[in-house]
């Protein structure tokens, strides 16, 4: 498995459901056609790579004494969480030369923007891949120690960037607290945001049902890219940075879903991906 750099690209398409339902299921026909069309010896994967993922907190910047993390953000609030929980959907290793046909990034992501809506994300997967591992599983921010999401076995062709996804947890999500009740949500924030100088603390609460995604390229563990062998097994890890949450953030304007959609976004787009031995 090589490993090459990439420029992440993290945009999100979306589209209106009414009126759609027999044009995407036409064009749903007419991918799986297209996907299952013969691949050439040169270009399909012979060998399998195995591959843990990890998941990870950056806490650079921040306090956690308690069991309470305490930050501040770029526009100088004050921010205490006391409960923080998101729920992890999906990653996805995406290959640097789509050997099946660049579906996933092309009309495959448009056909699920027409079924699902505004969380169709580029780069998730919409039939299925062999380099995806789709695990439900709730996470505190407030949690100390990296959590093994999984193992992929993967075809071993070069991979340049990571598909990471937050989504909505539903029945079979592993790791559901007893509180708060997660259940259709996909990010769950309380705790108090204290205004720039002498302000008095107020108590906030942000939650949302919406998915975030991102491709984030790899790096391998010395920090280096380029084109050169992985080692293996190999173990990646995604590490999510806290310190940049609630940046943009302005607390004197109501909680509405645009400011879950904010801190999910911030969540996402400041993650990174090493990858390194086991």
């Amino acid at each position: 498995m090589l490993l090459r750099s990439m420029h992440p690209s993290g945009r999100r398409l979306t589209a209106s459901r009414v009126g759609q339902a027999t044009l995407a299921a036409v064009l749903c026909a007419a991918a799986l056609t297209f996907r299952a069309a013969p691949v050439s010896a040169q270009n399909a994967p012979q060998t399998l790579a195995s591959v843990t993922v990890n998941l990870a907190w950056n806490r650079d910047g921040v306090s956690l004494k308690d069991g309470r993390l305490s930050l501040t953000n770029d526009l100088g609030y004050r921010i205490v969480l006391e409960q923080a929980y998101i729920v992890n959907l999906s990653v996805e290793l995406i290959p640097c030369h789509e050997w099946s046909g660049k579906l996933n990034g092309g009309i495959g992501t448009w056909i699920q923007a027409l079924l699902f809506g505004r969380s169709a994300h580029a780069g998730h997967s919409l039939f299925g891949s062999p380099s995806k591992l789709q695990n439900s599983v709730a996470e505190s921010l407030l949690g100390s120690a990296p959590m093994t999401l999984g193992k992929i076995d993967a075809p071993d062709v070069e991979y340049c960037s990571l598909h990471y996804l937050i989504g909505r947890a539903w029945a079979v999500t592993k790791a559901l607290p007893s509180m708060p009740d997660l259940l259709n949500l996909s990010l769950f924030l309380s705790g108090q945001f204290s205004p720039p100088g002498k302000g008095e603390a107020q108590a906030f609460l942000i939650k949302s049902s919406e998915a975030s995604g991102r491709i984030l390229t790899m790096v391998q563990g010395d920090g280096q890219g380029g084109d050169r062998n992985l080692p293996k097994p190999a173990k990646i890890v995604v590490t999510r940075r806290i310190s940049g949450l609630f940046d943009g953030i302005d607390f004197s304007n109501p909680v509405s879903a645009e400011t879950a959609r904010a801190v999910l976004q911030n969540l996402v787009t400041g993650s990174t991906v090493t990858a390194g031995t086991r």
